[in-house]
């Protein structure tokens, strides 16, 4: 059985609204990237918390990092893509993509984990963690801001043929 708040958002996100096509859904944006890092948290915590101890886990731990800085990753490019500005999408998901890589090989290249690794490397490991969480924060913000740019084209330069005319007409604001 569902809880009350799952289903009330599922109500809510099957309820047909009035749509303006020139201003993109920046609540459902900002409900996309908030979701999947959120969902990026708890399947991530959900592996942590669950693996062994006393060091047998460690792989388990790392992937369970590894689902979280996932989840931070594709958080901003879902919402942005969802407005259709990919390329702020791709521009705030490269910081928690170089981040998720950096952790991965930092895994790659430990066994031990961080647990049992020194400060520096625990200290390089949370720094890449905390760097993917604030570009990933950023981007949700940022998709709340999306209806206030300019879409599309803004300046338009059109080929003018007629009677006694040629030449180019230049439309939109400068």
């Amino acid at each position: 059985m569902r809880s009350p708040p799952v289903a009330l958002v599922l109500i809510l996100l099957a309820a047909p609204r009035a749509a303006d096509a020139a201003e993109p859904d920046t609540g459902l944006a900002f409900f996309t990237a908030t979701a999947l890092d959120v969902a990026g948290f708890m399947v991530g915590g959900a592996l942590i918390a669950t693996s062994a101890a006393e060091g047998a886990g460690d792989a388990q731990r790392s992937f369970g990092w590894l689902a979280m800085q996932a989840g931070f990753t594709l958080s901003p490019l879902a919402a942005h893509g969802l407005i259709g500005e990919w390329d702020r999408g791709v521009t705030f998901a490269a910081v928690p993509a170089g981040a998720l890589a950096g952790t991965a090989a930092f895994y790659r290249s430990r066994t031990d984990g961080v647990e049992y690794s020194s400060w520096a490397d625990q200290w390089m490991v949370w720094g890449l963690f905390t760097a993917g969480l604030a570009a990933s924060a950023a981007g949700a913000i940022d998709v709340l801001f999306a209806g206030s740019r300019p879409h599309g084209r803004t300046v338009a330069v059109r080929p003018c043929v007629g009677p006694g005319v040629a030449g180019l007409q230049i439309e939109g604001p400068l």
